[in-house]
């Protein structure tokens, strides 16, 4: 992500919803094992 020119990039994470976690097919356990994640940054405007 760096190398497109972002920065201040921030990582959130989060449980991921239980009918996410239903379709694996293991029931709720799963979300033990498995998380959901977006990184947030910024790009400068190249002028």
């Amino acid at each position: 992500m760096k190398q497109a020119g972002f920065h201040k990039l921030v990582p959130v994470i989060d449980e991921v919803t239980d009918e996410y976690a239903e379709k694996w097919g293991f029931g709720l356990k799963i979300k033990e094992f498995i998380q959901r994640g977006l990184f947030i940054g910024a790009k400068s405007k190249e002028l």
